[in-house]
């Protein structure tokens, strides 16, 4: 199980690096970024086993509950037999994620949507159960130290804007999910900056494309 943990652990190094890099930033930068917030350095892992049994009728169970992680990312291993599904838009639809051999899912959280300042959007996704076969995945979840506060990254904020979320600790945004789980509002809007949302709802007014705000991110990575 050490060794998992190692060669886990350098996987979310280098995704990190490669997402800081997506942004735009460049070697130094990423460097610089790291020396200020050590973010890989003191990022806190967990991990859980889910086991989705047989169903006979599909239609009246479901194996995880439609919702976005809320660390950083996660890694996803599952099992041959399908089940995971997001959410996309335009039209409105569930799609299943193929479970792909030696390759993880990589789910974006609300926290890295948090400090890529909505660059990186979060993964709205849920988990359904199969008639014949039993279903089995692993869920590793990184996120940052419970004390850690997270802000918007400076290099993610565009020239002449202001950050689009206050900063939170983890655990002060989990107390934010609870509050929107029982109103049925949104955690990232209750968290979100007023004057950064007038700015993000001016914007998809005079766009043509879609709102940027219902866009997910969702990758594979082979291993």
């Amino acid at each position: 199980m050490e060794e998992f943990h190692k060669h886990m652990r350098a996987l979310a190094d280098k995704l990190l690096e490669l997402f800081l890099m997506a942004l735009g930033l460049t070697d130094e930068q990423v460097g610089a970024v790291e020396a200020e917030r050590r973010i890989a350095e003191t990022m806190t892992a967990t991990m859980h086993l889910n086991w989705y049994p047989r169903c006979p009728d599909p239609r009246r169970a479901l194996g995880l509950i439609a919702h976005t992680d809320s660390g950083f990312f996660t890694f996803v291993l599952q099992s041959l037999v399908p089940g995971l599904q997001l959410f996309r838009h335009a039209p409105d639809r569930w799609v299943g994620v193929p479970a792909v051999p030696g390759a993880f899912v990589v789910n974006v959280g609300d926290l890295f949507h948090i400090l890529t300042n909505g660059r990186f959007h979060s993964v709205y996704h849920r988990a359904v159960v199969n008639r014949d076969l039993d279903r089995i995945s692993l869920g590793y979840f990184l996120g940052p130290p419970p004390h850690a506060k997270v802000a918007p990254l400076r290099e993610a904020v565009p020239p002449g804007r202001t950050p689009a979320y206050r900063a939170v600790t983890w655990p002060e945004y989990m107390g934010v999910r609870k509050k929107a789980f029982t109103t049925g509002a949104s955690a990232l809007k209750m968290v979100a900056l007023a004057a950064a949302t007038e700015l993000e709802l001016d914007d998809a007014g005079a766009g043509a494309g879609a709102d940027p705000a219902v866009v997910h991110q969702q990758l594979l990575v082979s291993s």
